[in-house]
């Protein structure tokens, strides 16, 4: 019972639908000034991480996975 249950939640956390909201709650999470998993972002961190999320979510090629994912969430 302990080794199915274990295999499912491995086969949960690998799929690509829990990945992608795992991605999305970390970015939220660094947005908000927060570390991953605790704690919070010095300001300067913060900028840095900030400036890295933007030009990352407004690439080409993320907006297209992003769109396929999830296109309500997007707009």
């Amino acid at each position: 019972m302990f080794k199915k249950s274990r295999a499912l939640k491995l086969d949960i956390e690998r799929s690509s639908t829990y990945i992608g909201y795992k991605l999305l709650w970390v970015i939220n999470l660094f947005l908000e000034g927060k570390k991953f998993p605790q704690g919070s972002l010095s300001s300067d961190k913060w900028r840095y991480y900030v400036y890295d999320i933007v030009r990352f979510i407004t690439n080409e090629k993320f907006i297209g996975w992003f769109l396929e994912f999830d296109c309500q969430t997007f707009f």
